[in-house]
């Protein structure tokens, strides 16, 4: 059986591992490039102009410079305004072992030193619950294209 991702062959067939590898592959293919923007400071908002399609980068240094300047000075009229109320899901809850990764590198806390801590504030003031030991969410929620597209 050959798998359908060339990094998941080069990976042993380990779908988790294919999707490390291919990102690494993606980030050493980026290539950074330069682009501008145009936008007008005015009285209480700042407007971006945007072509037909929405995109508001110009990768081209002359044109953005031109379009700025054609518009610099004049008015305008707000054509359409859209609203949209939007909310965040709270973050998700610490793990025990994310929770005394962020205590070291913080406060240099141990990983016993947080646990304790954690203990007493669980215990003796009863702020906090008491976090799983493995992580609140799973695996298969982070990645959710890979059951389809890392199949051997």
């Amino acid at each position: 059986m050959q798998a359908q991702r060339p990094a998941l062959r080069r990976a042993g067939a380990d779908p988790t591992l294919a999707l490390i590898v291919e990102r690494e592959e993606a980030i050493r293919r980026f290539v950074p490039q330069e682009f501008w923007t145009v936008t007008a400071k005015l009285p209480g908002f700042t407007a971006t102009w945007r072509d037909p399609n929405g995109q508001a980068r110009l990768f081209d240094r002359e044109r953005a410079e031109a379009l700025a300047a054609r518009l610099a000075g004049k008015e305008g009229m707000v054509t359409r305004l859209k609203r949209t109320r939007r909310q965040a899901p709270p973050p998700a809850s610490y793990d025990l072992t994310e929770l005394q990764r962020d205590a070291n590198k913080k406060y240099a806390y141990s990983a016993k030193e947080t646990l304790a801590i954690l203990q007493n504030l669980y215990e003796i003031h009863k702020v906090v619950t008491y976090p799983a030991p493995t992580p609140a969410i799973s695996p298969t929620t982070w990645f959710p294209p890979c059951r389809s597209g890392c199949a051997a």
